[in-house]
Parts: C-alpha cells; structure tokens; sequence
C-alpha cells in the first residue's frame, strides 16, 4: 500500500481505519479467547496458573459464583485485553505513526456494555486508548430521535439498544471514545453512521443523529455508503442507504456535508469544559451474571440522567485512576482535571485505582455515589427544569462556546443564564453566518428551540458578527392551500440490473398537498414540481412557511430560487423585490427517498431473480425492508402559508 499510496499519507490519506477488531469472541460450553502464550503470559502478570479455572471460565456465570472465581473471570479478561491492545492495536499505531496516519477504528458492538465481556474486545476505554482516532459505530439504529411511538423502528434491531426511539435507553456510548481522546489531549473522535439506517434514512434523521453525536464527542464522520457499482451485482452488496448520484436526496447532500464540517471543525476548536469523571466499572462487567446486569443498568441509568441534567462529563477506569495524580483538589488524568467523580458500589475495584481514588477522598475532591449526583454542577443553568436539552461547553481562546439540543419531538421554551458577561454571537452552522445578541445587564437569554434541533452560541468573541439578530412576528398571513398542481419531473428507480434515472417530464396535474402517493402510486422516488399562482396584497418583506415536506426542497418564486432546504424548518425569507404585489409564480421542487422505489415486492422479486445468491444471505435486505415504509409517505404536506413579517422586540428568540 506504502509503495503506490504513500505519497498521499498525511495529505490526502489522513488516518488508517480498522473495523470491528477482536479476539475470537468467548462462546459459553464452547470456547475461549486463547493464544499459544496466553497461559504463560498469565501467570507472569498475575501470578498464578489458569489451567485449573478455565473449565469454570468456560461455563455460563452464575449469580452464585464464588469471589475466587469472580477474581479469576475478571484476571482471565483483564490479560485477554491487554494481550489485544499489545499485540494488535499498539502496532498498528506504531506502523500508521510511521507512514505519518493517525491510527482509527471502532469495534464491533461498543454501545452494548455487555459486548466488553462478550464480543472479543475485551475493555472498550483500554482499547480506544491505543487509538489516534478512537471512534464507535452507529449503524443498526441504535440511535433514532423520538418522532412518535415505536413500531417498526425498534423490533429489527438485533442488540439491545432502542436508541432514544422508545425513550427506553438513550445510551451515551459515544462518550467512550470523546473522554479518551479528551484525556489524551487528541482532538479527532470518528464515528461510523448510518450504513444498515435503510434506504428510508430521512435529512430531519441525519441532523438528529448527527447532532445527538457532536454532543457526545464525535467530530469525524464516516457516512456509510457508497454503492461498490451503479449496475450488476455489486450495487446491491452491503447495506442501505446507498448514496451517491442514484440517490434521490444526493442534490441536497452539499448541506448536510457543509452543516457537518462546520460543526465537527467548530467543536475541534479548544478545550471541553468537564469536570466531572464517571468511573467505568468494567472489573463488574467481566463478572457477568447478576454482578454485570447490575453494573450495565447502574452505568446507562447515571450516563443518561447526567445529561438529561445538562452535565458533561467523562468516563475513567482503573487503568487512569491507578495511574492519576492528584493537584489541589482534582485529578490529573493526562490533559483533563476533574474535581468530582462518580463510583458506583462495587467491591471489586482495581487495588491501585482504589488506592488514588482514596488519596483524592482524603485531600477533599468531591467523591459521590450514582444516588447524589443532584450535587453534580450543570453545564448551564436551564430553566424551566427540563430533560430534553442536552448542553456542552468549550473553551476556545477567550471564547466559550456553548452548543445545546432540543433531543424531544416537541418545541421547548427554555430560559438560558449563561454566566459570561456581555453580548453573544448566534452562529448559523448552515450558512456559516453570524449574528450578535444584545443582551442588557446579562440578561438571561429565552430560546424557543424547534423539534430535534441544535444551537450554538458563543460568549467573549470579538468576531465580526454578519449583522444583529432579530426575532420576528406575523403581522398577517395568507394562506396558499388552493389551486395548486403537481409534475413528476425525474424518476428514481431499480431497472433489472441497475440504479435509473428517468428524467422524462410528467403530466401536470391538479393535486392538493399531501401525501402524493394518492396521484404517482406507492413506488415512486424521485422529485416532483409543486406550482401555484397567487395575488400578494404587498410586495413588503415576507417569509414563506411550507409547513411539512417529505422530504427536502427548492423554492422559486418567480422565476427567482429562494432556498434550498434539506431538512425543516421550510421557512423562507423572500429577498427584496422577488415577492411582487399581486400576481406571482410559486414552484416548490420536493425530493423524496429512495425506499419507495427499493422496498417494494416487484424490486424484490427482480433482484431474487438476478442475485439469487445474495439474496438468499441477505441479513442487511431484510433488516432495513422491515423498517423502511416508514418513510413511505412523500411530498409537500403543507400547511403553506406566506407570512407578512416584522422584527418583534420580545426576548423570546426562536432560529430565524
């Protein structure tokens, strides 16, 4: 690879990506994780011989396990571990340093905590330490934003884990990878996203799931994936959704790229402002039975109230806690010092962690149980009292930046105190543009945060800002529910042996908004023409309001394009002199996904018939065909209204 790519290493090639590693996974009755020296290398790092255990290893845990085979269960996976980290993924850092690469990767099942006793990774925090670029995977769903009640969303999944679907679990796997890299002073945190979310994956989804991540760490994105070919067998290899140049939504994608890159370049910069440590009981986890399920519910049931209490934090284990200094009150663990640390009730501690975590009792650092954690100090102070805002912070310069989401299905009103003094600066991640907000004697600030969406503000920046701020209101409003027509104008669709695009325009026809599966039938993807003529009493400043569209859109008005929007809110301010006083030409172009034209049984069939083989072994086909009519339902929903605005002098501020 050196010999023909290396001139690429540190330009274009940046880092080295390793998938899923492990050791061959532990198989109750079966078999273990084992090699040619393990029992050698053992008995040199523990002591005595595991021979005489390894038949009780072996065997299912019990609730009734001894503590001496407790003790062993926890040395057997603590060897198996650092054997890995040793003999794999230290030289694969060590050659990818070499060649100028940051070593990366993820490993296979990382957001189950029962996957470090299961899954042949042996310690998921040990393991992301021996990475540059340490990373997670988020592609079976195992996040989704609460839209509605669950139904096919969640059966499919074959772990555990719901994501924030149900509300059940809304698991802060993410994290794992952040506070190693935190802790390392490293700024890249990978995540892969998206590969078995379906061909049905929606732009409101991705900005959801991305944003969910940025909160949590992740500023690297792998986006799964590109078809391996536009026609034979291997455009249907892998998982869905395929994107690229067949996909109906790809002319829209530049915004969800530009959006992207802003945030993950924007929450690079600086520092995170943590101060509270999570000890990761991992030595429970290994124990399995009672002793692990009790550790796996305590672990996810603190990771999620901590930040339904906006308070950041990071994990720790024995490896850092054993190896922490201790300075004033806080502990040192490598570039990040905290003055609180959460411990769950465990006996089973690693003695030298033990020891340092003691030592910090002992000099007044603040050491509180999963029960206390109300005395654990919130990012930002929220009023009123909600669970739905998730809030980090970052110190950039003399720049603090603030990044919080509205993770619920619902508008939130909430009141912000910001501490730091003086104006702030609104940035728009989708335009790039800034806006300052006065603010008088340090006001507190009220923000009306939209449905699964995401804010940033930043304090004590002496940035040019693009203008002032503004909130406004409707002085009037006509609505456009009457008279409109509908063109298909390009058909996506799976001819016998490859992706199409039939271009071929359409036939005007009347139609009403709504779900226009009722006028094209239930298999088309693609883009149609929304038109309507309509008489404006005025030609004074207005904004658009499209309402719901399935699934992303362009607006003319006319003949001039106003907008483009992936995902909502569809709202859109009409540029002086488009919007004329009287007659006028509105167009709105809506795209839906690509599930229509895929998940159908005719498709189906087709490719049974052509790729018998694959589809006879399927697992991702028939994963993602469970859940993807989900997003079945497509066009310009409305309600449509066009808005005649004027800047209010509320407080109450809501994205303009």
């Amino acid at each position: 690879m050196r010999t023909y790519l290396g001139k690429y290493f540190g330009k274009t090639i940046l880092y080295t990506f390793t998938d899923e590693p492990r050791v061959p996974r532990m198989r109750f009755q079966h078999g273990l994780s084992w090699s040619d020296d393990f029992s050698v290398e053992f008995k040199k790092r523990k002591g005595y011989a595991i021979e005489p255990w390894l038949a009780d290893i072996i065997s299912q845990a019990k609730d009734s396990d001894s503590k001496e085979l407790l003790k062993c269960r926890i040395d057997y996976h603590d060897v198996c571990s650092q054997l890995f980290v040793e003999n794999y993924l230290l030289p694969l850092q060590k050659w990818a340093r070499a060649n100028r690469l940051l070593s990366g990767g993820h490993f296979g099942g990382e957001d189950s905590p029962e996957g470090n006793f299961l899954f042949g990774y042996g310690h998921i925090l040990r393991s992301l330490r021996a990475m540059d670029m340490p990373g997670v995977d988020v592609i079976w769903r195992q996040l989704y934003p609460k839209t509605r009640p669950p139904t096919r969303n969640v059966r499919v999944v074959p772990r555990r884990h719901d994501g924030i679907t149900t509300g059940s679990r809304s698991h802060a796997f993410t994290k794992y990878a952040s506070s190693i890299a935190h802790q390392a002073g490293r700024t890249a945190i990978l995540s892969e996203t998206f590969a078995v979310y379906g061909a049905g994956l929606t732009p409101d989804v991705m900005r959801a799931i991305t944003d969910y991540q940025l909160l949590r760490g992740a500023n690297r994105f792998v986006l799964s994936n590109l078809p391996m070919s536009l026609d034979g067998p291997r455009m249907i290899t892998g998982c869905r959704p395929y994107f690229g140049p067949t996909h109906t939504l790809w002319k829209y994608f530049d915004l969800y790229h530009i959006y992207t890159a802003r945030m993950c370049e924007l929450l690079s910069c600086g520092t995170p402002d943590i101060h509270t440590a999570f000890y990761f009981d991992i030595r429970s986890i290994w124990c399995g039975a009672k002793t692990m399920k009790k550790a796996i519910e305590t672990h996810e049931k603190t990771s999620e109230a901590l930040l339904k209490r906006q308070c950041d934090f990071d994990f720790i284990d024995d490896d850092t806690l054993r190896d922490a200094s201790i300075r004033g009150k806080e502990l040192v663990i490598g570039k990040m010092s905290y003055d609180t640390v959460i411990i769950p009730e465990t006996d089973l501690m690693d003695p030298g962690a033990a020891k340092t975590l003691e030592a910090f009792r002992r000099v007044g650092g603040k050491v509180l149980s999963p029960q206390q954690i109300d005395e654990v100090k919130p990012v930002l102070l929220v009023t009123p009292s909600t669970d739905a805002l998730r809030v980090i912070k970052r110190h950039c310069g003399e720049e603090t930046l603030y990044f919080i989401a509205n993770e619920s299905p619902r508008r939130l009103k909430a009141t912000l105190a910001i501490p730091e003094t003086g104006d702030l600066l609104y940035f728009d991640a989708e335009t790039g543009k800034r806006y300052t907000i006065k603010r008088v004697d340090n006001t507190p600030l009220v923000w009306n945060f939209e449905p699964n969406r995401s804010i940033v503000l930043v304090a004590g920046s002496s940035r040019k800002a693009d203008g002032i701020y503004r909130s406004f209101r409707t002085r009037k409003r006509l609505p456009l529910q009457k008279g409109w027509t509908l063109q298909p104008w390009a058909r996506y669709y799976v001819s016998e042996k490859k992706f199409e695009i039939d271009d071929s325009k359409g036939k005007v026809i009347p139609a009403g908004l709504g779900d226009w599966r009722s006028f094209l039938g239930d298999d088309f993807s693609g883009e149609c023409i929304y038109r309507i003529e309509f008489n404006a009493p005025s030609s004074r400043p207005a904004r658009l309001c499209l309402g719901k569209v399935k699934y992303s859109c362009t607006v003319r008005l006319n003949g001039v394009i106003v907008g483009r929007r992936f995902w909502g809110p569809f709202n859109f301010d009409l540029p002086a002199g488009v919007l004329k006083k009287g007659e006028n030409n509105l167009e709105i172009s809506v795209s839906n996904t690509f599930a229509n034209a895929i998940c159908n049984e005719k498709t189906r069939k087709l490719w049974e018939k052509h790729y018998p083989e694959y589809m006879k072994n399927a697992a991702y086909d028939k994963i993602v065909r469970f859940f993807e009519p989900d997003s079945f339902p497509s066009g310009l929903f409305g309600a449509v209204t066009l808005d005649y605005i004027s800047p209010c002098k509320s407080k109450d501020l809501s994205i303009p």
